[in-house]
């Protein structure tokens, strides 16, 4: 009965919504359910994720995965659970929610995601997970604009430059300084990563070189054919033994 009273209400609103277009870009259209936030400073339209600790707190982590929905004050439904010291969040639906021009100035359509700015929506530029599409476009003026939400992983097609990988690398560097364990984490791949692109790099340089000397030896002393065959294997041995110990190294950093 409370699902079918909750959508009753949501047809009608709509249906008196549905005469004035900005009315209808401006109202929250949502279903909020009750729950404990831990961050007291949270308000009306900010977004909320999950901490390391599993509380609910203002999402301050861009393109954060842990994001979790938006606290609106006077939602249109609420489920309300009885119990007490809690606040109505809004999962799904339309919600207005508090932006920054951070990421760039937002247009109706732009993705929305979290980011360092406490509570605060920017726009998205690189793929990762987002809240949801800007309905309408954003000013200096408005600091709320109503978002379709959908929290999901968002593939954008101009992720591959390389700026947006430095940007996407900036993000990680924030969360592993914002979660100590992520940011140990972050720290074991990239040292494991360098060891082993280094050793490669190396290889490549020292087995080249030992080519090149070995042909052209090989082309003024023919006769010692043998012993330039010989040279070139004990390079190719000392290059696989340096690959595996490099991988070996690697390998026990990320097992720190």
């Amino acid at each position: 009965m409370n699902i079918i009273f909750a959508l009753l209400i949501t047809i009608i609103t709509v249906i008196l919504n549905a005469p004035t277009r900005a009315a209808a870009q401006t109202q929250a259209i949502d279903i909020a359910s009750m729950y404990e936030i831990e961050d007291q400073d949270a308000s009306d339209g900010d977004i909320l994720m999950y901490s390391p600790e599993g509380k609910l707190v203002r999402a301050n982590v861009a393109y954060s995965p842990k994001m979790f929905g938006i606290l609106q004050d006077k939602p249109l439904v609420i489920y309300n659970s009885g119990v007490e010291n809690t606040k109505p969040v809004v999962r799904s639906g339309t919600a207005q929610v508090n932006v920054t021009n951070g990421g760039g100035e937002i247009k109706t359509g732009d993705y929305i995601t979290t980011s360092s700015n406490p509570g605060k929506g920017q726009k998205s530029t690189i793929s990762g997970y987002a809240l949801g599409i800007a309905l309408t476009d954003s000013s200096e003026s408005e600091e709320k604009i109503p978002v379709a939400m959908r929290i999901e992983y968002v593939e954008l097609t101009n992720t591959r430059s390389v700026l947006n990988l430095l940007n996407a690398f900036n993000i990680a560097a924030f969360q592993g300084a914002s979660d100590p364990e992520k940011g140990s984490q972050l720290v074991k791949y990239t040292a494991s990563g360098l060891i082993v692109l280094i050793s490669l790099v190396v290889s490549l340089i020292i087995f080249g070189r030992s080519i090149l000397k070995s042909i052209d030896a090989l082309g003024r002393n023919p006769l010692a054919k043998t012993t330039i065959q010989l040279s070139i294997l004990l390079t190719a041995g000392m290059i696989l033994v340096i690959m595996v110990l490099s991988i070996g190294v690697a390998f026990v950093i990320l097992k720190l």
